[in-house]
């Protein structure tokens, strides 16, 4: 009788936890929020991407819908506000190759036009009540990276050095994403995100994410017909804003802008 029992409350908190809640049904301070903003240039033109999930209390929670009229919105120095729209998980966040939300969790998207320079996002929850519960992040500064450069040769035990310009305000993060591809033997690119320092310079040891690959893929020395490929390394600058004041624990909003290189990387044949 107890293993019933137990199996059936299992049963429930599975088939609870993996459904969706309405935002009306969920007070604000219950509501775990996680905003990104993402700030690029693509042809000559400076935009944001602000991407948003809600889920109730944590992330393991089930996600939380907009409903009955609550939205969100989002603005850039005090312009014009943007109602984010609901999009399908799965889809890409924002064309970058960064990997910080591109296929993830993200509920809530929007697109808005900024100037370029530093600035401040607002994003601003509306509830059914009339209340408005703001979010703001101040956009980092552009990551400039001058090592290696576009195109550069590498070899598979030789380190890769990465320099870039430092931020003025120092109250930033850095990640470097790496991706590794050799069209010879797989087409599935090998993938690993390191946390840095923003200090400028990093040193990329380009065997490990070699070995991972050889170690992922097993790959057969014996029918490579070439020893080329290729890696692309992505340096992320962001800053996290806290939100738990008036969300959940755990609650933030992040701004983030990258840079990125490919390289070419020989193997050993």
């Amino acid at each position: 009788m107890k293993s019933n029992l137990t199996l059936t409350a299992l049963l429930i908190f599975l088939l609870t936890g993996c459904g969706n809640t309405d935002s009306t049904s969920v007070s604000t301070k219950h509501i775990y929020m996680k905003a990104y903003v993402y700030e690029t240039e693509e042809d000559n033109e400076s935009s944001a991407y602000i991407n948003v999930v809600m889920r109730e209390d944590s992330t393991l929670k089930p996600e939380i819908y907009l409903s009955d009229g609550e939205y969100l919105t989002a603005s850039f120095d005090g312009e014009k506000e943007v109602r984010l729209e609901e999009r399908e998980i799965g889809e890409a966040v924002w064309p970058i190759f960064s990997l910080r939300g591109v296929w993830s969790d993200f509920r809530y998207t929007a697109r808005i036009p900024t100037s370029g320079e530093i600035g401040t996002f607002t994003i601003t929850f509306h509830r059914l009540d009339g209340s408005k519960i703001p979010m703001r992040v101040e956009m980092v500064e552009r990551v400039m990276l001058s090592s290696p450069t576009l195109d550069d040769v590498f070899y598979e035990n030789q380190s890769i050095p990465l320099q870039w310009s430092l931020p003025y305000w120092r109250d930033t993060q850095m990640e470097l994403e790496t991706q590794f591809f050799c069209q010879d033997y797989t087409y599935i690119k090998e993938q690993k995100n390191y946390d840095i320092d923003d200090n400028g310079d990093y040193t990329f040891p380009t065997h490990e994410l070699v070995a991972l690959s050889n170690k992922t893929y097993e790959i057969n020395q014996d029918s490579r017909t070439s020893n080329d490929c290729n890696m692309t390394l992505n340096l992320v600058r962001y800053r996290s804003v806290p939100l738990s004041n008036k969300f959940a624990k755990s609650s933030y909003i992040e701004a983030s802008r990258s840079s990125n290189r490919n390289v070419t990387v020989k193997l050993d044949l």
